[in-house]
């Protein structure tokens, strides 16, 4: 199957592959990120196509970088050992402007599962509860609809 760029907005669980040119390269004003090649990995339309997620490590993206691929592919690896490919992600893609021209974006890059662990329901209830408890008392207030149908 020939390469085929995915062309649509949404939510894609993906593949990770092994890039061809290297995980790293430099945009053309210099900027240096990682790439992190996907191909899309769901029933449907989009499925076998491919979008890149690229994190920058400049001086101001480089902890949002580091901090989104040890939250994605855990803490096992290190900038000269990158064992990525392979691995299952979130691919959140959107259009964005460029030069005038509209085109698609891997704007986030997320761990299959969602962010945050399995909690236990009596935990997370608990957790529900005492929070609802520690907030200030109010008043309620009914709506016109209640309100018509209260007699006085």
């Amino acid at each position: 199957m020939a390469f085929q760029k995915l062309d649509a907005v949404g939510t894609f669980e993906c593949i990770v592959e092994a890039p061809q040119l290297g995980w790293f390269d430099k945009s053309s004003k210099g900027s240096q990120f990682i790439r992190i090649p996907c191909v899309v990995d769901e029933s449907g339309p989009h499925k076998g196509k491919k979008i890149t997620w690229l994190g920058y490590l400049t001086s101001n993206a480089y902890e949002r970088t580091e901090e989104v691929l040890a939250d994605v592919f855990g803490s096992n690896w290190t900038w000269s050992k990158i064992p990525f490919a392979g691995k299952r992600v979130i691919i959140v893609a959107e259009e964005e402007e460029y030069n005038g021209k509209t085109q698609i974006k891997a704007k986030y890059l997320n761990g299959v599962g969602g962010g945050q662990p399995k909690r236990d329901t009596q935990e997370a209830l608990k957790t529900s509860n005492e929070i609802a408890a520690s907030l200030p008392k109010r008043e309620y207030k009914p709506s016109l609809e209640e309100a018509d149908e209260i007699p006085f």
